[in-house]
């Protein structure tokens, strides 16, 4: 019977040990982590996804987000005065 590859265990991936640490979480709801490469990691409580705010994808994507909303806001508030 062959292995499967996919549950085998990748030794090129970096092991980030730590994401439970309070020291990583700003107010218990920021992750920011600069040695974790990862952009979405999964939140402590729950099964939701977040950002790691100390990685630049996820800080593009938040200031993307961000100004979307508010020419979102200004596009609708404008359209009906």
């Amino acid at each position: 019977m062959e292995e499967n590859p996919i549950l085998e265990n990748n030794s090129d991936l970096p092991v980030i040990s730590g994401r439970n640490d309070d020291e990583h979480w700003i107010l218990g709801l920021f992750y920011y982590n600069k040695e974790d490469p990862a952009v979405f990691i999964e939140d402590r409580f729950g099964a939701n996804i977040g950002f790691n705010f100390a990685s630049f994808g996820a800080q593009i994507a938040v200031v993307v987000i961000a100004v979307g909303t508010i020419a979102l806001y200004v596009g609708v508030t404008m359209m009906f005065v």
